[in-house]
């Protein structure tokens, strides 16, 4: 490979890295949804003990030499998903719960320093993990400021919802939610125009492209919607 060829490869590569710095994080290029999804298995799980711990002289915002065992509660995405996962992490007794609007387009507090990931788990709390195997291990640290391990309010947490909503719109996401499955196209189209709350918008918007394609001129307020909600800057 000749010299400016090499060049423009590590040019282009520095410009797709996020810029991390030791009290700021930041990235160049805008967040989509859709990174989240490069994950081989997403998890419902509880931090429940150390397995490796720390060293009380040292800590890091990149990965710790620790690491934590997680209790699987609920498989949501993936292939030969254990019982248990193993990451590196903190073990602490505070929350770190996300404030942006949902969904989430950007980490919890806790990440947005240093590395650009977080690696702080409360003790006890469930965390929705996308996860990417690693070696022999497992790692949440593959899409950076993003929301890969994020804490949640409860089994039911809208984040779940959310993202269960990205891979079937089209299903109910728990039981109160509504089943567009058998939806006709002009049933989609009479729901997406009424008011409806932002996940609902989305789960219409979504399933409507899934079942019928977006290759139709009546399709582009759909496409609208789900560029909204996947692909713009974090909404304040």
């Amino acid at each position: 490979m000749n010299q400016p060829m090499i060049r423009l490869i590590i040019l282009i590569s520095l410009i797709l890295l996020p810029i991390c710095r030791g009290v700021g994080c930041s990235r160049i290029y805008p967040y989509n949804l859709s990174e989240l999804f490069r994950a081989d298995q997403i998890v419902r799980a509880t931090a429940v003990k150390y397995i490796i711990p720390p060293d009380p002289n040292t800590w890091t915002t990149g990965v710790p030499p620790s690491t934590i065992e997680f209790k699987i509660e609920e498989k949501i995405w993936g292939v030969d998903v254990p019982n248990i996962i193993v990451l590196n992490g903190y073990l602490t007794n505070r929350d770190d719960f996300n404030e942006v609007p949902l969904p989430y387009r950007f980490v919890r507090p806790g990440g947005r320093a240093g590395s650009c990931f977080a690696n702080s788990y409360k003790e006890g709390a469930q965390f929705l993990l996308f996860v990417k195997r690693s070696g022999s291990g497992y790692t949440t640290d593959f899409s950076a400021l993003g929301p890969t391990n994020e804490q949640l309010h409860s089994p039911e947490d809208p984040w779940v919802k959310w993202v269960k909503s990205y891979l079937n719109p089209c299903a109910q996401s728990d039981t109160k939610a509504a089943d567009y499955a058998a939806s006709s196209k002009s049933e989609l189209e009479d729901l997406i125009a009424k008011q409806q709350e932002d996940l609902e918008k989305y789960r219409i918007a979504k399933c409507y492209l899934v079942k019928y394609g977006g290759g139709s001129p009546e399709a582009a307020p759909y496409f609208k919607v789900v560029y909204f909600y996947e692909s713009t800057a974090v909404r304040k």
